[in-house]
């Protein structure tokens, strides 16, 4: 192996180390306590080490939401569809939810690099994954969802029930906390789903 080559690799597994030092920060301690002071501190590199990759504790977030999306859309990915449009959807909703309490301050990163006060760009993969939710919604063939604005309504009314239940489910809650959280988000699903098909 050449020096360019080894040099490269030892660039590209510190940030690796960054990222996956990163992630572990968020969903241990949340989002606030992300900072590149932080994370120096844990891989025992300078700051300034740091900054050569992320020039901003946005752009290293932007970053960390994009790896957080990719995952979740290969998880929803191998979701099985069925022939019934409303099973889907509950799939494709609580394998979302399942995602977040797995990967905690999931939301929370991607409500930050999306809509928070320095919006970044959208991650590729989470217009991916809002793809999926469209065409689950539209298989619905709900008489309430006709033009792109009923989509876009339907999508930010499953995004609240996101944020609610990964909201409650981010605090130290037990086993059978999550469970209640999953059954809640269900339980909304199914009276939306119920008012979505009625005529």
């Amino acid at each position: 192996m050449g020096t360019q080559e080894r040099k490269e690799r030892e660039r590209e597994a510190l940030r690796e180390l960054i990222i996956q030092t990163a992630l572990v920060i968020v969903e241990t301690e949340g989002l606030e306590s992300l900072t590149m002071r932080a994370i120096a501190d844990r891989i025992e590199y300078s700051q300034s080490k740091i900054y050569a990759f992320f020039p901003s504790k946005d752009a290293l977030c932007a970053v960390l939401c994009q790896d957080n999306c990719e995952k979740m859309l290969e998880i929803l990915k191998k979701v099985p569809l069925t022939d019934s449009p409303e099973k889907d959807l509950k799939k494709l909703v609580l394998k979302t939810m399942e995602f977040h309490a797995s990967h905690p301050h999931s939301d929370e990163l991607l409500t930050e690099v999306c809509f928070g006060k320095k919006p970044q760009e959208i991650p590729k993969a989470f217009l991916e994954i809002e793809k999926l939710f469209i065409a689950a919604l539209t298989k619905l063939k709900s008489p309430h969802i006709r033009s792109n604005e009923d989509l876009q309504a339907a999508l930010d009314i499953i995004r609240c029930i996101f944020i609610g239940v990964s909201s409650l489910m981010r605090a130290k809650v037990s086993k059978e906390g999550h469970k209640r959280g999953l059954l809640m988000a269900e339980n909304t699903l199914d009276v939306l789903l119920r008012g979505w098909n009625h005529e």
